[in-house]
Parts: structure tokens; C-alpha cells; sequence
């Protein structure tokens, strides 16, 4: 079994509720491989959170996002996941973070 997380800019829950929704889950499934693309990568201490506005050429909106830090991404598969490979994406969505892709490995037993 796969997970794959196709993040990208997307609203995320604040961070208790985030182990509950998505990490814990994913981890309980013992899928495989866990996979994370183009997920917002932010170089401060902590996850930040901004408002995305959709350019009115495509559609008048604006969305919450969630800018993850490096460490607090990995942290909660350490301990049952080994990371195999991390890529920086192609396509970047602003100068504020960098679009990456994980893909984790189950531990073995």
C-alpha cells in the first residue's frame, strides 16, 4: 500500500489536530510507502500559515495555507519511517518556501 499526499497549497489543520487528521492515520495504515509532492517547505522555527489569493484571470478567491517546516514534517514518521528521497519540485509557487517532494520507506521489523 501507497499513501500519497499531492499537498501542494492546501488548507491543513493547526498542529494538534494535524497528528489526529493526517499523520496518525497515515502511520496506523503501515502502508509501505508514504509519499508527500509538492508540499510547501518554510525556512522558519515553526509552520507558518498565510492566505493564498487566486489570481481573478483564473477566479476570484483566496484560501488559508500551510507552510510546513522541514523538522515537524518528518518528525512524526521517524520513528516507523526512513526517508529514501526528497526532491525540490519544478514548479514554485512563490520566494517565501520551496515546493519538495519525501517519499518514506517502512521500517523493517
Amino acid at each position: 500500500m501507497v499513501i500519497y499526499f499531492p499537498l501542494s497549497r492546501r488548507q491543513y489543520p493547526a498542529n494538534d489536530r494535524l497528528h489526529k487528521t493526517i499523520y496518525t492515520p497515515a502511520v496506523a495504515t503501515n502502508a509501505q510507502y508514504i509519499i508527500f509532492d509538492r508540499t510547501p517547505i518554510t525556512k522558519a522555527a515553526e509552520d507558518t500559515f498565510a492566505i493564498q489569493h487566486v489570481p481573478p484571470s483564473i477566479y476570484k478567491a483566496s484560501f488559508p495555507i500551510r507552510n510546513f517546516n522541514y523538522n515537524n514534517l518528518h518528525k512524526p514518521f521517524e520513528e516507523n519511517y526512513d526517508l529514501v528521497e526528497e526532491w525540490v519540485c519544478d514548479l514554485q509557487a512563490d520566494l517565501q518556501t520551496t515546493a519538495m517532494g519525501f517519499l518514506f520507506k517502512r521500517k523493517s521489523n
